[in-house]
């Protein structure tokens, strides 16, 4: 979405790209661009509307447009106008809109302003005349500004350069700490003067020692080899002048981080008339420093002979990183001296050590990282490598196991990747075929290509799953978005897993043709769709299982050889033969409502009330017909009240009386019994209908009221 310059009348172009709710390029369909003059009213028509152009070439992922702009008059634009373009497409059954560019158009040049600008000649060279013009008004400029100083002229006085640059200008202000060049001292000043300052800072502190890693030879012969320097043992590397001279050097490994603060030679120098000079590589002026000399002596002592080493005795990039130099020489002179060197090593500090590997991992980022595979420098949090091999090298030299991948990296495996770790967030990788056993890879955005296990499970984690053929293997709280190709059988476990492709489609689960059995454990599936494919296209009886909700649809490849049990609530669709298929624990209603009908042991009860309720004691009914109740089973044994007794309507007779008296049990009493009659002597009360008829009896006790012994009262 850049912002562009052209002059009215010209083509202008734009370049955008789609994708499908995926994520993935696609061509989408109905394509359109509209131009809108910037600063019109919200209402106003597009200047101009058109169809983008759809890139064919094979070259060109899918949904690749080009859109061209006439930026004419004709129209509608004008010079010094800004304009924007908008562009959208079908896709997906969506139409997303994007902002592709905006652009500003200058007038055409008129004539009379062209006839002012030096010309070329046929050759496409300024003619002599513009030329000369030009070089003048440019040279003019420079003395002006007495920037001629620079390159060219030399100034006045290299003590006091006041008149090339004024006190208080900004680049006094650079070169002083007073802003006043009239003091101006080169051999202090000068960047080349600070480097060799910088270079002669020595180190303190604590120190790690390094013995020689290599060593080189030029004038002289030697006894013994560089491996009898390292322990102080008596066992010497020797070495003897040719004709006079002697030249050799050890060359040490600091490491990318380290500095040296010196070097000790422990031997000793034969010959007492003569000496050697000691000199370490200084990388920044490329020359030999002196650091010391060694005193030939008539009677050799082992003694140790130190010398201080600055920061500018390291190499800093390249091969020469880490590089530290200790050389021995004479041009000439010598009369039959020798070296003896028992041990000789360099002592340097670690200085320079990053953020590091933060979580014991090696930091990549093809993107942004940098070329390398030195330990501590290269692969850190803050200078991640670039380079996958140098990934590799790393996690071999340190001990390492784990690497962090940053947002936007893609890795490719170009080797077997066992027992190790990645880990990070937005990257992608290609497992390219190789073996991957007992590794885990976690936070990856695309998983793609054939991952073996030979050796041990592997697991993927919080990653997206493409297009893969996997090894017995676990993975947790994934997304399938594509094919999964089983490539061993055995049994495969995935949890908290759902598809992150948008409904209606399905995921692929292709059990492998010709593949032994396996079985698969899907725990808490979180959604989607996903489809069976070639399963019990081998021998052996195959098993598939899902905990959670979605789709499974069963294709018809495969064979009757196989189980599919589902516990949830899954919508199941079979186009298979002969699968056995447990899903009395699937929450469905189609499913439910087969289990209550085929369960309906209740012949009396459904949901028309086609039959009747009756109860299972012998002689008791309970029966509601269009004519009203008739026959409720009062008693376990005997006594009914029938439809005739319903039919007098005594219990209305009674509401009707309580209503009458306030609801008093005497009411209750005179609706019910017209003649009480007690026989005191017994305490027997019996009562009697309208009809004469007895209605039972009741024993009654008898007390006095506390008053008159003679009145009685009966307590029913």
């Amino acid at each position: 979405m850049s912002h562009q310059y052209a002059t009215i009348e010209d083509t202008v172009y734009f370049y955008f790209g789609a994708n499908d709710t995926s994520g993935s390029g696609g061509d989408g369909a109905s394509p359109l661009f509209d131009v809108r003059e910037a600063g019109a009213a919200a209402g106003a028509i597009p200047l101009l509307s058109g169809t983008p152009t759809l890139l064919t070439h094979a070259n060109y992922p899918a949904g690749c447009y080009e859109v061209a702009v006439a930026a004419t008059a004709v129209n509608g634009f004008a010079a010094d106008d800004t304009f924007g373009v908008f562009c959208t497409l079908a896709i997906d059954s969506q139409n997303p809109t994007g902002f592709v560019g905006s652009c500003t158009l200058t007038p055409i040049a008129k004539t009379s302003e062209l006839a002012k600008v030096p010309k070329s000649d046929s050759t496409v060279t300024w003619n002599a005349t513009a030329a000369a013009q030009i070089q003048s008004e440019a040279n003019d400029a420079l003395v002006v500004n007495n920037l001629d100083h620079l390159m060219n002229d030399a100034v006045a006085d290299n003590d006091d350069m006041t008149t090339e640059v004024p006190d208080g200008t900004v680049l006094s202000n650079i070169m002083t700490k007073t802003s006043d060049t009239s003091d101006y001292a080169v051999s202090e000043y000068a960047l080349h003067a600070i480097s060799d300052k910088i270079g002669q800072i020595a180190l303190t502190g604590a120190a790690v020692n390094q013995s020689a890693e290599s060593y080189l030879l030029t004038t002289g012969t030697q006894t013994g080899v560089i491996g009898n320097t390292v322990a102080l043992d008596g066992v010497f590397h020797q070495h003897t002048d040719d004709t006079g001279a002697m030249d050799l050097y050890y060359q040490f490994d600091v490491g990318g981080d380290g500095v040296p603060t010196g070097t000790t030679v422990t031997g000793y120098v034969t010959g007492q008339n003569d000496d050697l000079d000691v000199f370490a590589y200084n990388w920044g002026t490329t020359t030999w420093d002196q650091v010391g000399n060694i005193q030939g002596t008539a009677i050799g002592s082992n003694d140790p002979h130190p010398f201080t080493l600055f920061t500018g005795h390291v190499g800093t990039s390249g091969a020469d990183l880490g590089k530290v130099r200790i050389r021995f020489y004479k041009a000439s002179g010598l009369t039959t001296a020798d070296l003896f060197i028992d041990q000789i090593y360099v002592s340097y500090a670690i200085v320079t050590r990053s953020i590091g590997y933060q979580n014991g991992a090696v930091w990549y980022d093809d993107n942004n990282g940098t070329a390398g595979s030195e330990a501590y420098v290269n692969g850190t949090a803050d200078k991640p490598c670039s380079v996958w091999a140098d990934v590799l090298s790393l996690l071999s030299s340190l001990g390492l196991s784990a690497v962090h991948a940053l947002p936007g990296a893609s890795i490719t495996l170009d080797d077997d990747f066992q027992y190790k770790l990645i880990e990070g967030s937005q990257y992608t990788l290609v497992t390219a075929g190789y073996d991957i056993s007992g590794s885990r890879v976690s936070n990856c955005t695309s998983i793609t290509g054939v991952s073996t296990g030979t050796l041990d499970r592997y697991a993927f984690i919080f990653s997206g799953i493409g297009n893969v053929t996997l090894d017995p293997s676990d993975m947790f709280e994934c997304g399938f978005f594509a094919t999964i190709t089983i490539g061993t059988a055995g049994v495969f476990t995935w949890g908290a897993a759902a598809t992150t492709l948008p409904h209606g489609t399905k995921a692929i689960i292709d059990f492998g043709a010709g593949l032994g059995a396996s079985q698969i454990e899907m725990q808490s599936w979180g959604g989607g769709g996903i489809e069976l494919q070639n399963m019990g296209a081998g021998a052996g009886n195959y098993s598939f299982s899902a905990h959670g909700w979605g789709e499974v649809e069963i294709n018809a490849n495969c064979s009757a050889t196989s189980d599919v049990n589902l516990y949830g609530n899954f919508e199941l669709t079979n186009n298979a033969s002969g699968i056995t298929i447990e899903n009395e624990a699937n929450y469905s209603e189609t499913h439910h409502d087969a289990i209550i009908t085929a369960n309906s042991s209740i012949a009396n009860l459904d949901v028309a009330v086609s039959t009747r309720l009756a109860p299972t004691a012998a002689g008791r009914t309970l029966d509601i017909t269009a004519a009203g109740l008739a026959g409720i089973s009062l008693d376990n044994t005997s006594g009914t009240l029938d439809a005739a007794q319903f039919g007098a309507d005594y219990f209305t007779a009674v509401v009707t009386a309580l209503e009458a008296d306030g609801g008093k049990i005497s009411s209750l009493m005179e609706a019910l019994v017209n003649k009480l009659i007690i026989e005191e002597a017994t305490g027997t009360a019996e009562m009697f209908n309208d009809a004469g008829v007895s209605q039972g009896t009741v024993v009654a006790a008898f007390e006095t009221d506390g008053t008159y012994t003679s009145r009685k009262r009966m307590l029913i």
